[in-house]
């Protein structure tokens, strides 16, 4: 079975910033951002898997409760 195929049984939720959302917005034009952003995951676990120490490079997101928006 390949990625195409595969079943999406799972959710997964984390933080980004408003730059990742208007760089999803700017390449994703009428694709919902949902698959590109899906599609970046996948290829991008590719490139860690090849070469595992690029995720050190990687700012985690800070813990505790959700930022609220601004008004």
């Amino acid at each position: 079975m390949d990625d195409r195929e595969d079943p999406l049984t799972e959710s997964l939720t984390f933080r980004v910033s408003e730059g990742d959302i208007e760089r999803l917005k700017g390449v994703s034009g009428p694709i919902p951002k949902s698959l590109v952003a899906r599609a970046a995951l996948r290829i991008g676990l590719q490139v860690f898997e090849e070469d595992p120490t690029r995720v050190l490079d990687i700012k985690p997101a800070p813990r505790g409760p959700k930022p609220r928006k601004a008004d």
